[in-house]
């Protein structure tokens, strides 16, 4: 159990430094001011992790199922080398895995980016809200900033799951080191020149150093994703959302009622893209009538 569950152990314990490296530098450098005015916006990011946190918690257990049937070499159980072809019950878990590995990604992706878009119109509101006046319009502008990792982020979660699933911690010990190393050294070169707007621009490449060597193993351990099929139509949705409150916004409509309107659009441009008619959401349109009638 301590050899599995070990890494894992390790894992957490480097993501508690990738997620805090940032406020220990800007601590060194440009005192407790600055610290104050980046964790007024982390707060509103520790809270929103909640969202992957729990989505992933809830599915992992189907996840573990489908990753139970891939052969040893494929779940990473000769600790090995190369990716071999599943077969029989192996092929219909592969297949499985992947597809909710797919949906879960969209999933999260989908419902990250009209939150990264609402937090970047109303950064200062919410400000204002949490920490007060004193905070504006420095921890405004790092939260509108910060809030851009949380695309990736959502996604990394997931994936971070997937591949514990396939026996694949051990790799992630060596991710996160890669994201550990990345992030410190890009806070020791900008945060002492920019300050809390470094820290605030870094959390989003962090997410991505995290990103590239997790899917280099999901690729080889797991599927290959197709992203620009899957994240493409919400990023349009997005700048669709964007520009629907940017406009309104310029027009003199209520902040409310232009963010109403920017996520009116989002839904309207994912349903125009046919984001929800393909294979993967078919089990959710399946469950749609089920949910309806235990509702009735």
């Amino acid at each position: 159990m301590l050899r599995e569950s070990g890494p894992l152990m390790l894992n957490h314990l480097l993501a508690s430094v990738f997620w805090r490296i940032d406020l220990w530098v800007l601590q060194y450098f440009s005192g407790a001011v600055a610290v104050g005015i980046f964790s007024a916006g982390v707060k509103y990011l520790d809270g929103l992790n909640v969202i992957p946190a729990y989505f992933t918690l809830a599915i992992f257990p189907l996840l573990s199922r489908y990753a139970a049937a891939l052969p040893p070499a494929v779940s990473g159980g000769d600790r090995g080398g190369a990716r071999t072809p599943a077969v029989s019950g192996g092929e219909a878990g592969g297949a499985m895995l992947a597809k909710a590995y797919r949906l879960a990604s969209q999933l999260l992706f989908i419902v990250a980016l009209p939150v990264a878009v609402f937090f970047s119109f109303a950064a200062t509101p919410l400000i204002q809200i949490l920490g007060g006046a004193a905070y504006l319009p420095d921890s405004a502008t790092a939260l509108a900033i910060m809030i851009w990792s949380i695309p990736l982020g959502f996604v990394n979660s997931v994936t971070q799951y997937v591949l514990i699933a396939v026996n694949q911690q051990r790799f992630l010990t060596r991710a996160f080191i890669i994201g550990v190393i990345f992030t410190g050294l890009a806070n020791l070169i900008f945060v002492p020149r920019y300050g809390y707007l470094a820290a605030a621009a870094i959390l989003i490449p962090a997410e991505l150093s995290l990103f590239i060597p997790f899917y280099w193993a999901v690729r080889r351990y797991v599927t290959s994703m197709p992203w620009p099929r899957l994240l493409g139509g919400p990023l349009l949705a997005a700048g669709a959302d964007a520009a629907m409150i940017w406009g309104l916004g310029r027009a003199g409509v209520p902040l409310l009622i232009a963010v109403t309107a920017g996520f009116v659009a989002y839904v309207a441009v994912l349903l125009a893209l046919g984001t929800f008619r393909g294979d993967d959401f078919a089990v959710l349109r399946a469950r749609l009538p089920q949910i309806r009638g235990r509702r009735r």
